[in-house]
């Protein structure tokens, strides 16, 4: 089965094709792997906080809820 597409137009599909992936390319950023390690830290980090702020949270509903009964 032949498939009838004007020349012109196959270009511009290729055309298309690879100016989408460049744009997909372009948008990750590369980074060292010294960035890559502090950016670790600083997401472990931020975990470990959360997870205080939220232990802290919970004792203090519980203390609430204590009292409201």
């Amino acid at each position: 089965m032949e498939i009838k597409n004007p020349y012109k137009t196959v270009i511009c599909w290729v055309g298309d094709y690879h100016k989408k992936q460049k744009l997909e390319v372009s948008e990750f950023e590369y980074i060292t792997p010294r960035e890559h390690k502090n950016r670790e830290k600083e997401l472990l980090d931020q975990i470990k906080d959360l997870e205080e702020e939220n232990a802290i949270l919970k004792k203090a509903v519980s203390i609430f809820m204590r009292n409201k009964e």
